[in-house]
């Protein structure tokens, strides 16, 4: 994602991100439910630095942002995270903006008027309906009313205008002496609105952090239609990218990306009928103190076949009842016990190999490996979705929030599975030690070797270290390669495999020094790589 600043990412939100979820031409992986934004927000402190105080009242509370990810528990995160409600939003449906019940003698009061019409011979209601919709930027349309002329007057009301309802913390509408006054005659008109509230439950943000959770609701094409022709007047319908659009843009302009937004995520899941494959997509941005913004861009994918849920409870049906499976378990336990009886038999004894000690890892391995299925199973409720979805039920936010606990618990499963295999392959080499006497040379040859080898990586580790921090302080702060430590470890990690395409940047910025680093630091490794071949 090329996006360098915030700025950058309106545009993308409101342009690429729509066309991305809702192509013109349908494709294979279509998204089966809502789109779920978290957002976070960070505190902010007076500017305690007098000579600069008046160009910038207040600075972030921590330099360091909150990251995406960074959840509950994490120390000195409370003090900097933002909880407070902010900003409003009107809320839309396939058709256009969602309406509540008129006011009648009353028409707005305070804020901006931002337009007016004079209208004859149409649906005045509807028409005003559609012309407040278009009415976004620079600000957003939050009451209208239609006069006993039958003029229409639209107008932006301020957050301080608009107070909670009864009904819910995150509701705003305009009250008398609040947003509205007495005007015989009139009718006022203002859309459904809520502010942004903290979503503080369990499980509810982006792997499970608290947040300011929306729900962008996605509506295909065939759905806009029959909403707008099931209005009393039928309207031209958006396009599903458009609804998309309408209601990203209201956000933005309701306040999702200001000063104290410190990260943003967006995920959703799409469903690919071919392959029965679930895939969850995750953009993420952070926001930095500098203004940069950092964006990741990930796709978890995952096989739900229809075969394999039972038609009780919606789960994976993971019984250990093929062959495979109860072979691999009998041999496991078995594994198990004869472990087991050879520590007791032989006691301290047994330690004193180092193949025992690699023995019984690649055991625990295998435990793992079976204990973190059981866990995925266990956490498998989005199967259920998978039913509905085959009946042609609609997921929901929650869909979404069950889909990232299973691919969370798939993930580590992954993960362990990985080690797993790695450590089994190697404990062949056991068994050739044991019985090829020319590998047991080999293996010999190199217990032999550890020592010099590990002096000799020390001292290629210091030199490397060495170039890092070089390229970091010298070009951190013109070259986005260089930026960080992290960056400046995988550009130089990276030039001494050869793909030096960090060297054009460093060459075109610091033509000198950048030139005098890179031959110093390649000519040095060269040989260094040259004599371990020798």
């Amino acid at each position: 994602l090329d996006i360098q600043n915030v700025e950058d990412l309106r545009i993308w939100l409101l342009n690429a991100f729509p066309a991305v979820v809702t192509p013109a031409v349908s494709n294979f992986n279509d998204p089966v439910g809502p789109v779920r934004m978290t957002v976070r927000r960070i505190q902010e402190d007076n500017h305690t630095y007098e000579r600069f105080s008046k160009l910038t009242p207040v600075v972030w509370k921590d330099t360091e942002g909150i990251g995406p990810s960074q959840g509950r528990g994490l120390p000195g995160l409370e003090t900097v995270d933002d909880r407070s409600d902010f900003g409003i939003y009107r809320n839309w449906s396939a058709s256009g903006l969602r309406w509540r019940t008129t006011e009648d003698d009353f028409r707005c009061d305070g804020g901006e008027l931002l337009d007016q019409l004079e209208i004859t011979g149409v649906d005045i209601v509807e028409y005003c309906k559609q012309w407040c919709e278009l009415l976004v930027t620079p600000l957003p349309c939050r009451c209208w009313t239609k006069t006993a002329q039958d003029q229409c007057l639209f107008f932006y009301l301020p957050e301080r205008l608009l107070t909670p309802t009864k009904e819910s913390l995150a509701a705003r509408v305009p009250t008398v002496g609040s947003g509205l006054v007495g005007q015989p005659g009139s009718k006022t008109y203002f859309p459904v609105m809520e502010a942004f509230h903290i979503t503080d439950g369990p499980n509810q943000g982006y792997h499970s952090t608290p947040g300011f959770v929306v729900e962008v609701d996605y509506y295909t094409q065939q759905a806009a239609i029959e909403e707008a022709d099931s209005k009393i007047r039928p309207t031209v319908p958006f396009t599903d990218a458009q609804v998309l659009a309408n209601q990203i843009e209201d956000y933005i302009s309701g306040g999702m990306l200001s000063r104290k937004t410190a990260s943003l995520v967006i995920d959703f899941i799409t469903y690919n009928a071919n392959y029965e494959v679930f895939s969850w997509v995750q953009m993420k941005f952070k926001i930095e103190a500098t203004g940069l913004v950092n964006a990741w861009f990930a796709v978890d994918s995952l096989t739900i076949v229809s075969s394999d849920i039972r038609p009780d409870s919606g789960t994976a049906s993971f019984d250990y009842t093929s062959a495979s499976e109860i072979l691999f378990l009998i041999l496991l336990v078995w594994y198990v016990v004869m472990e087991c009886w050879e520590m007791v038999r032989r006691g301290s004894a047994y330690w004193r190999s180092l193949w025992n000690t690699f023995h019984c890892v690649c055991l625990g391995f295998q435990l793992l490996t079976v204990l973190f299925w059981e866990l995925y199973v266990a956490s498998s409720a989005f199967s259920q979705e998978r039913k509905q979805r085959a009946e042609g039920g609609r997921l929901t936010v929650d869909s979404v929030i069950s889909f990232d606990k299973q691919m969370q618990s798939f993930n580590l499963f992954l993960m362990v599975s990985g080690f797993n295999l790695l450590f089994a392959w190697m404990n062949l080499i056991r068994y050739l030690n044991d019985t090829v006497p020319r590998v047991g040379v080999l293996v010999d040859t190199m217990r032999r070797s550890v020592t010099p080898i590990f002096f000799l990586v020390i001292i290629i580790v210091v030199f490397f270290v060495g170039f890092v921090f070089w390229a970091n302080v010298m070009f951190g702060k013109s070259i986005e390669d260089f930026s960080s430590l992290a960056d400046a470890l995988s550009s130089v990690t990276q030039m001494l495999f050869g793909q030096v395409d960090s060297y054009y940047q460093l060459k075109a910025v610091f033509p000198a020094s950048g030139t005098l680093f890179f031959m110093i630091y390649m000519m040095l490794f060269y040989y260094v790589l040259q004599n371990l071949s020798k």
